[in-house]
């Protein structure tokens, strides 16, 4: 009895034991109220406790089940909980409704509270999530599309090639967009892209192929198409540009045209996975080949291995630009013979790479993709300076090969300038003047020329004979030497007309006073004919080859 009643959960609880035969103990007998007390055991005999709790559970198990139930009493509500004990005995508790009510309301208050808070903020995280998703999106989409167009852009168009099967690609660039732009303003530039644009989508939209647009870069749009032969992409680029001729843009009272050169590649259904992903390049090259065969459209040609070609020079490429790092560009000294005297006085200097085993590697393989990545101007220093220290001791007059690019840069121009004034051996060396090469800036070229000479140097115009602007190039740049390209000299001895053009070749530099080099002698016969002619110098095969060594005896 002392044990059950020393369980307090609320001030009014209250305990019982009772057995099978509904023979009690109960914390109520200690109430002063004892017929309150008696109504409330009655009550609770009456309910059966007993019966109901072995009824619906095992007696004597390891862990008794807790039973509960509401109980009222006297217009006052109980709530009972009772379970049977290991001794067969039913031991039960009731507590007070009203006192459970006040032990949870701050507790269901408080909850209603921490509820309430917690919903906010759940709702200003949801809020909060929403907008940063939505701003998210916001920003992806920006970034697949075009800002002046609103049309798909290079992003999207590489997306989208994943996902087409055997797509065809077609690019189109705006003809004389920069003159357009440059002479109208770059606001009638962007107006001419947004009405192109619209116009393509709307032209594309009215046919079943499903073909989707997308603005790249500057003034080019790409056209992705759903596999297609090679005679319907050719008909699709006349279509097109048939389409596009037709535009005209109304720009402050003026009107403007428009038209555009095409490439086109395709996927076929041999290609590997890689070949989509390469799609977009193979269609540039194509645009590019257009550009400079000047042909309206042109569809790539996986035959002519022209990326194969664009590997190969990415290969060179580093392949320099490690040379040079490391310092394996060095000359080779290729000997000239003077007719007159039969001696070797002058050497040509040609640039040579070495390569990782110490071989050694021919211009032709890697100057052209240095002249590309703009790499031939620090050839040429790496020539100046080496070359000049080759011959600073030697008595032999020296050549050293420019490109137009070279004699038109201010850097180099005044390094060269800088290396002569220091050395002091300028009348020894000879610059060659590729003549093959463009001129456009006369003025500066000469500028060049009539600097250098200054300091002794003299000029000498390499491969005569092989462009169009010879006699230009000789009356406006103040030449001394004339190298007459081995196309003719090496017919001397087997066609008539290499003879007769070569003779007034030499006849037109010996009326202005210019000295003449046979280029490319590879024969004794060869060189008969150069000596009959009267020209001054022989270099070729026949005198000797380029090599690290100068040659200094002539042939017997």
């Amino acid at each position: 009895m002392r044990l059950i009643s020393d369980i307090k959960l609320t001030p009014n609880t209250f305990s019982f034991l009772l057995d099978r035969d509904n023979r009690k103990l109960t914390s109520l007998s200690e109430r002063d109220d004892t017929p309150a007390a008696q109504r409330i055991m009655d009550a609770i005999l009456a309910e059966q406790l007993t019966r109901a709790a072995t009824t619906t559970g095992a007696p004597g198990t390891a862990r008794a089940q807790l039973y509960s139930r509401e109980l009222l009493i006297d217009g006052e509500r109980y709530a009972l909980l009772f379970a049977m004990t290991r001794a067969n005995m039913l031991f039960g508790l009731g507590v007070p409704q009203n006192e459970i009510d006040a032990v949870l309301a701050p507790m269901r208050q408080s909850n209603l509270r921490i509820l309430v808070l917690t919903g906010l903020v759940v709702l200003l995280l949801a809020a909060l999530l929403l907008h940063l998703i939505a701003n998210t999106m916001r920003q992806l989409e920006a970034s697949y599309t075009d800002p002046l167009t609103q049309l798909p852009n290079r992003a999207r168009l590489l997306l989208d090639l994943q996902r087409t099967p055997r797509p065809s690609l077609i690019l189109l660039n705006l003809d004389a967009f920069k003159e357009i732009n440059g002479f109208y303003g770059h606001a009638c530039g962007d107006q001419m892209l947004r009405h192109l644009g619209a116009q393509l989508l709307q032209h594309l939209r009215l046919e079943a192929d499903s073909a989707r647009l997308y603005r790249l870069t500057a003034d080019e749009f790409a056209v992705l198409l759903p596999r297609l032969s090679d005679e319907a992409l050719e008909a699709r680029m006349n279509e097109l540009g048939t389409f596009i001729q037709r535009q005209r843009l109304d720009w402050q009272g003026q009107e403007v045209g428009f038209n555009a050169t095409f490439g086109a590649a395709r996927l076929s259904a041999g290609e590997a996975r890689q070949g989509r992903d390469s799609l977009l390049a193979s269609a540039t090259i194509a645009l590019k080949l257009a550009r400079l065969q000047q042909r309206n459209h042109l569809l790539y040609d996986p035959a002519l291995k022209i990326r194969e070609e664009y590997e190969q020079n990415l290969l060179w490429a580093n392949k320099v630009k490690t040379a040079l790092q490391e310092d394996r560009l060095l000359p080779h000294f290729q000997p000239i013979l003077d007719n007159h005297g039969g001696s070797i006085g002058k050497f040509e200097c040609l640039v040579r790479m070495l390569d990782d085993d110490g071989q050694v590697i021919n211009p032709g393989r890697f100057l052209g993709v240095a002249k590309k990545i703009r790499l031939h101007r620090q050839i040429t220093r790496v020539m100046l300076e080496k070359c000049l220290e080759r011959f600073r001791d030697l008595p032999y007059e020296f050549s050293i090969n420019l490109s137009y690019e070279d004699l038109i840069d201010p850097q180099l121009s005044q390094t060269i300038k800088e290396q002569l004034q220091h050395s002091g051996m300028g009348p020894r060396l000879i610059f060659e003047i590729l003549e093959s090469e463009g001129i456009d800036n006369y003025s500066q070229v000469r500028a060049f020329i009539d600097e250098v000479k200054a300091l002794g140097c003299r000029i000498a115009i390499d491969d005569f004979g092989t462009g169009y602007s010879n006699f230009e190039h000789l009356l406006r740049l103040n030449v001394d030497l004339i190298k007459i390209d081995g196309s003719l000299i090496r017919q001397l001895d087997s066609d008539p007309n290499a003879l007769a053009v070569t003779l007034g070749i030499v006849q037109f530099a010996r009326s202005l006073g210019m000295q003449t080099v046979a280029e490319f002698v590879h024969s004794a016969a060869v060189q008969e004919k150069v000596l009959a002619l009267g020209i001054h110098y022989s270099q070729g095969q026949h005198i000797g080859m380029p090599q690290a060594q100068l040659q200094t005896q002539p042939p017997p």
